[in-house]
């Protein structure tokens, strides 16, 4: 979800130069809610990466997608599947992503994903020049996600501090027990402030245990589309999450962010030019490995990540 998100700045950049928005995505049937609704956005093609390479399911969609005739094929995830979808369409331009993860010239960062993405549109003339991301949320998301809070406690227009103890990888999660502690700590000093705790269906467990240990915090994880997390995202005062899909959403829908960043290096995949504060251990020189497991074994970034820190931070938003 990251990575389309991220993708977003150099498609629309590509529908302003040519002034079209038939501009077609391949994605995972799970990632269609990420870009659909996009108003450059013409098509979301579903497309398995496993069932849907079965010889009787992958040649047809082979021939759909000659049949498009596509004048540009930009291959944002090369492997031996999207190398074949890209060959089969015949698109007269074909462009490959080639991710760059060398310091950067002048400053020695790593160049955001954002620009990295943008950088292959330029042979043709493209320039990228806002990184906003795109995130479309229909009206109905809006109203669902306004009745569930509603329901859940939360009166009209309360405003409400929302948080994501859950990642695709556990290497990116603060302590579910920090996450508890912030929430109570919030509830001390800001009584009239809501809590949420947020997530996907596989964060429910992580997520029921934040809930037990914060008396009072709204536990919709699991019970909202992405839509509609969204439309919720929106509505927050704060969104504190680790370098997640949902922390993309955030800043596409303009959302104050706190991102707790251990591993995964904010240079490249943090939130740029919107409202945001990164928590990091600093304390570490090993910050940021980059990897998606931890060599030392312990995790030590984000366990140590000190809770006053981040509260100092939240602290600052809600300001």
């Amino acid at each position: 979800m990251g990575d389309i998100l991220l993708s977003t700045p150099t498609l629309r950049a590509l529908s302003e130069h040519f002034q079209t928005q038939e501009i077609d995505y391949i994605v995972d049937p799970s990632n269609v809610d990420a870009i659909s609704g996009v108003s450059y956005i013409r098509h979301v093609i579903p497309f398995q990466k496993r069932q849907d390479m079965r010889r009787e399911i992958f040649l047809p969609f082979l021939r759909q997608l000659r049949a498009a005739r596509y004048d540009l094929f930009l291959n944002l995830q090369p492997n031996v599947k999207t190398e074949l979808m890209m060959l089969a369409s015949g698109a007269k331009r074909r462009i490959r992503f080639y991710k760059d993860q060398r310091p950067q010239p002048g400053t020695q960062r790593l160049r955001h994903a954002i620009d990295d993405f943008a950088k292959e549109v330029r042979p043709l003339g493209v320039t990228v020049t806002s990184r906003q991301m795109d995130f479309a949320i229909p009206e109905a998301a809006h109203r669902t996600a306004e009745a569930l809070l509603l329901r859940s406690g939360l009166a009209p227009g309360q405003p409400f501090v929302a948080i994501n103890p859950g990642a695709s990888h556990a290497v990116n999660r603060w302590p579910a027990s920090r996450f508890a502690q912030l929430l109570t700590a919030l509830a001390e000093r800001y009584p009239t402030v809501g809590r949420v705790i947020l997530g996907g269906p596989r964060d429910q467990e992580i997520a029921e245990a934040v809930a037990k240990e914060s008396a009072g915090a709204i536990n919709l994880a699991g019970r909202v589309s992405v839509k509609e997390l969204g439309a919720v995202l929106e509505r927050a005062a704060v969104f504190v999450t680790g370098d997640t899909g949902p922390q993309h959403i955030a800043a596409a829908v303009g959302t104050p962010l706190v991102s707790l960043f251990g591993p995964a290096d904010p240079a490249r995949t943090g939130p740029i030019d919107v409202p945001a504060l990164v928590v990091v251990n600093t304390e570490l020189s090993c910050v940021p490995c980059r990897s998606r497991t931890c060599h030392r074994g312990d995790n030590a970034c984000l366990r140590d990540l000190a809770l006053e820190r981040v509260l100092v931070a939240v602290e600052k938003q809600l300001s």
